[in-house]
């Protein structure tokens, strides 16, 4: 739900600066600059996408899931609906009526906690747990031995 909220925001925020740009072209245009028509066409289609997008992020429109194939990674974080498609779900796990008299609007950030990630030991478990290279560690090593083996034979006794 912050992260409809921050979206909201910052959709907002693009929006008002694209409204400000294409007021300062038009005035331009008005003034008779002729060059600047198609700048004020570019700004006012780029004002109207951007109020789309304000108000596609407040109601929430359909995506794609993350799935196989779709040019995400599995575990992508996609930012799936609006405000109201997550307060909805907000709802429904707190077991409050769909549709309430109140907009829930979370109260306070969210606490922000340094991640320190052990990357050796990541690679390390990997390693050991896929089993394509665990074949491949047991291809080198009896190839490695075999060598060895060779060697030995190799010398007269």
């Amino acid at each position: 739900m912050y992260f409809a909220y921050r979206d909201l925001d910052a959709k907002i925020a693009a929006r008002d600066a694209a409204l400000e740009t294409w007021r300062g072209v038009n005035a331009r245009v008005e003034a008779g600059y002729r060059d600047d028509a198609q700048q004020e066409a570019r700004a006012r289609e780029q004002y109207f996408r951007l109020q789309q997008n304000v108000e596609n992020v407040l109601t929430g429109r359909l995506l794609e899931r993350t799935r196989a194939n779709n040019g995400t990674t599995g575990g992508t974080f996609r930012g799936l609906g609006g405000v109201q498609t997550a307060e909805r779900r907000l709802r429904l796990l707190a077991s409050l009526p769909i549709n309430g008299d109140r907009l829930l609007r979370p109260a306070d950030e969210p606490t922000v906690t340094p991640v320190a990630y052990d990357w050796h030991a990541y690679s390390c478990e990997a390693l050991a747990r896929r089993a394509e290279l665990r074949r491949q560690n047991w291809k080198i090593k009896r190839r490695e031995l075999e060598l060895l083996a060779s060697k030995t034979f190799s010398y007269p006794s």
